[in-house]
């Protein structure tokens, strides 16, 4: 199991992660025990410490964890992802193609 350092001494199961949410220079990160954990650090810099394979950044907002994903669908030219729970983002043009690659890669019988 993968952990994510958040302080020396606060750490996080990244399995546990459903998704995270920026809040200017805070990052909001819900559990999949629907806790709630605040950290000092910006989206960005908790986006390089993640795993590419395991976690997408979906817009400038939210990074989601893609083991968490229960289903996704186009509606209004715009791409609607839904975790596990059943929260929905949407993802922003700039992003769509890294989303279109990593379902390509797993199958090749996607069509987009």
């Amino acid at each position: 199991m993968n952990e994510l350092y958040l302080t020396r001494r606060q750490q996080i199961e990244t399995d546990e992660i459903l998704y995270l949410e920026s809040e200017v220079n805070y990052t909001n990160i819900y559990t999949t025990s629907k806790a709630r954990i605040l950290a000092a650090l910006t989206l960005g810099v908790i986006e390089s410490r993640l795993d590419t394979k395991s976690f997408l950044r979906v817009n400038r907002s939210y990074i989601i964890n893609l083991s968490h994903l229960s289903a996704f669908r186009h509606e209004n030219n715009k791409l609607i992802i839904r975790l596990n729970g059943g929260k929905e983002f949407t993802a922003s043009r700039r992003r769509l193609k890294a989303f279109q690659n990593i379902f390509l890669e797993s199958s090749k019988d996607l069509s987009w």
